[in-house]
């Protein structure tokens, strides 16, 4: 079974500032990246014919996720509220070095790649099971095709997690390709 993992195109905010419950919509540069994006994930899938999309219901990954969908002829994509990014609480909004200034634990985890608890937000434990519900699902209800995931950097990296794979932050509009065995539903 293969699994594609696919960051929502750039936001005024990619790369700039922790956008986790905030929904901004694609810039321009986002929406300039959607057809190469749709073509990386035809790309990836080899040809196949057929696949499900399943994203996030924030207004970037549901753009993003509506361009692989129409290029790949599939139906509409499923938007689950568990693939969201998680709630960033009092960090929402803040630059790194904004965070770094605000809060040097945070920031100190973050560099360690531990798990947040986020100050005003969700704490670790709940995003992780959260994402492990998600993935969970979205693998069970399409077993017979590819499956297009289009989320946020926080989420598919714990996807990825559940899939046996390590990947650090993703581009906007990255896509990365994870294969499981038969039956292998990805739980640790």
């Amino acid at each position: 079974m293969t699994v594609l993992l696919v960051r929502h195109a750039s936001t005024a905010w990619s790369g700039a500032r922790y956008s986790g419950t905030g929904d901004p919509p694609l810039d321009e540069r986002g929406r300039r990246q959607l057809p190469q994006i749709a073509a990386d994930v035809r790309q990836a899938l080899g040809g196949h014919i057929g696949a499900a999309v399943v994203c996030s219901p924030s207004l970037r990954a549901r753009e993003t996720a509506d361009a692989i969908a129409a290029a790949l002829g599939a139906g509409a994509p499923r938007a689950d509220p568990d693939w969201r990014e998680a709630d960033f609480g009092e960090v929402e909004g803040l630059t790194w070095d904004e965070l770094e200034a605000r809060f040097p634990e945070i920031a100190a985890r973050i560099l360690d790649r531990a798990g947040v608890d986020w100050p005003g937000g969700e704490p670790h434990a709940a995003f992780a099971a959260r994402v492990q519900r998600a993935w969970s699902r979205t693998v069970a209800a399409a077993p017979a095709v590819p499956i297009v995931i289009v989320a946020h950097t926080g989420s598919l990296r714990l996807a990825a997690s559940l899939a046996g794979t390590s990947i650090d932050a993703l581009a906007p509009g990255e896509v990365v390709r994870v294969a499981l065995d038969p039956g292998e539903d990805g739980r640790s």
